[in-house]
């Protein structure tokens, strides 16, 4: 009867000892697997970030937060918390560096303008949906780019007049060299006349804003970072636009 006892007992304590380091093995994948999830996140946290790689982020918590945080089916602790991302673009000083004429058509307001990205707020969305939209419409993102970077010579300022008059050109020649430009650019919409051509340049403007903004130069804001205390997760990191452009 003392040694079934004694077996038993050392059975209980062989069980403990095992539940403890599978316990311990378990949290050691969890504080792994928080690690690798916020090492996705982190990669952001320092100077110098471009738009472009912003918009990887902003994409990243779209769909982070469509799958994990917004989960219907999701319980408790099993819901993690959303990702806010906060872009300070500044005042307007600032942002007209990303304008062609320093007239913001794409991020205009009063202030310091700040864009949030989060499971409740998508201002970034919005601007994302709106130059897809655009690449849409003139054919493709490499498309869309070149019409934006020759924005002066297709919608003809009078510097630009100017310069084709030098070289012979009367002022309707030049519009219908700018038509062609656009079209030779332009793969999916084609204009016929200065009107059509015309009625393009504010969206064409905004998209200028977003392709500058892809080469501006953003730094995180380290004391803004933060985590869940529950499961350890990044859930808000911040970035201000230093008016700098690569």
């Amino acid at each position: 009867m003392l040694l079934a006892i004694l077996i038993v007992s050392l059975l209980i304590y062989a069980w403990g000892l095992f539940s403890e380091y599978q316990s311990s093995q378990d949290s050691l994948a969890d504080i792994e697997d928080t690690a690798k999830f916020n090492e996705q996140f982190t990669n952001y946290d320092r100077e110098g970030v471009q738009g472009y790689e912003l918009l990887t982020l902003i994409n990243k918590v779209i769909d982070y937060n469509f799958r994990e945080s917004n989960d219907v089916e999701a319980k408790g602790n099993d819901k993690f918390k959303p990702i806010t991302i906060v872009i300070n673009l500044g005042d307007e000083n600032t942002r007209k560096i990303l304008s062609n004429d320093g007239t913001l058509k794409l991020f205009t307001g009063s202030g310091n303008l700040k864009y949030t990205q989060s499971n409740t707020v998508n201002q970034m969305q919005n601007i994302i949906s709106f130059t897809t939209e655009t690449e849409t419409r003139y054919g493709g993102a490499d498309s869309a780019t070149r019409i934006a970077k020759s924005i002066d010579s297709i919608f003809l300022s009078q510097t630009q007049l100017e310069h084709d008059q030098s070289l012979g050109f009367s002022e309707a020649e030049s519009w219908q060299n700018a038509i062609e430009r656009f079209n030779a650019y332009s793969t999916a919409l084609q204009v016929s006349n200065q009107s059509n051509l015309l009625a393009e340049k504010e969206r064409v403007c905004k998209y200028y804003e977003y392709v500058q903004f892809k080469r501006g130069k953003f730094n995180s804001v380290g004391s803004e970072l933060k985590y869940d205390n529950t499961t350890g997760r990044v859930y808000q990191m911040v970035f201000n636009f230093t008016g700098e452009i690569y």
